[in-house]
């Protein structure tokens, strides 16, 4: 089944009910439906089933009027199936709130503040990271991942975890340069001699993390034990398949994002997170 986000459902009820947003932008006052949108109705409903948990980012008020107006629309369906649907007319007319807001005028206020990505509640927590911020990006970047991997989107997958492996990497080894510079210069020069993962760097990367690439993030990681060997092995595989999101290194490696791409940047990618929890 595919997968339903906040915004479709936004922009289906503005093409089936239009005075909605009106509504909400004081430019209508009295908006009501009958049985005629019977079956637009029941699509909204049926949309927001689908709708993945935690998506549904709401609370309070919010929450309260949306499950409210949801159950409008429901009691709207059973009388619309119901045998009185012939002999009396019945409209979604407003919210008993005390406003003139139409059931899916609340509905759409509700869904235009939920994201269309959120963190699946089985990703890690990434304790590691003190900025609340970055951590959940990257929180939402490892769902997308998971979520990704489910649907067998093996090029989104691959990419996205060689992504965050970089940006894992690049956090913890900004904080050695920040929290400890000397120790961090001895690791610029111990990582030209260590041949764990075959040669050596050829030369120092620039003073800046930022300005590194993910070949020169691994090593330097290895080196300063921010990884295990066979942790930083993987990473340099994962760093190879991130590089197919170019089309010309796909063909000239006759390599594609399959399956084994993604499942081998997945695994490289929980290893990282694994070492620095």
């Amino acid at each position: 089944m595919p997968k339903v986000v906040p915004s479709q459902i936004v922009e289906y009820i503005d093409v089936r009910f239009p005075a909605v947003k009106d509504q909400i932008e004081g430019k209508g006052n009295k908006v009501t439906y009958d049985s005629t949108f019977h079956a637009a109705v029941n699509t909204i409903l049926e949309m927001i089933e689908q709708l993945p948990p935690n998506l549904l980012a709401i609370t309070g008020e919010d929450y309260i009027l949306f499950v409210e107006a949801l159950n409008e629309l429901k009691g709207a369906i059973v009388f619309w199936r119901s045998d009185h649907a012939t002999k009396m007319k019945y409209e979604i007319y407003k919210m008993r709130d005390g406003s003139n807001f139409n059931p899916i005028t609340y509905i759409r206020i509700a869904l235009s503040k939920c994201p269309d990505q959120g963190v699946d509640v089985t990703t890690s927590d990434l304790s590691f990271i003190d900025d609340t911020q970055f951590k959940e990006v990257l929180r939402q970047d490892i769902s997308f991942v998971n979520q990704a991997l489910i649907n067998a989107e093996w090029k989104a997958v691959t990419i996205l975890a060689g992504s965050v492996i970089e940006a894992l990497l690049l956090y913890e080894i900004d904080k050695i340069k920040k929290n400890d510079p000397i120790k961090f210069d001895e690791f610029m020069d111990n990582v030209l001699k260590d041949n764990r993962l075959g040669k050596p760097l050829a030369s120092k990367p620039p003073n800046e993390p930022n300005d590194w690439h993910l070949y020169q993030y691994i090593p330097f990681a290895l080196t300063a034990g921010i990884i295990f060997d066979s942790t930083a092995k993987g990473c340099l595989v994962a760093k190879d398949f991130r590089n197919l999101i170019h089309p010309g290194v796909s063909i000239r490696k006759n390599i594609k994002c399959d399956r084994g791409t993604a499942f081998k940047s997945v695994g490289a990618m929980e290893h990282v997170i694994k070492d620095l929890s």
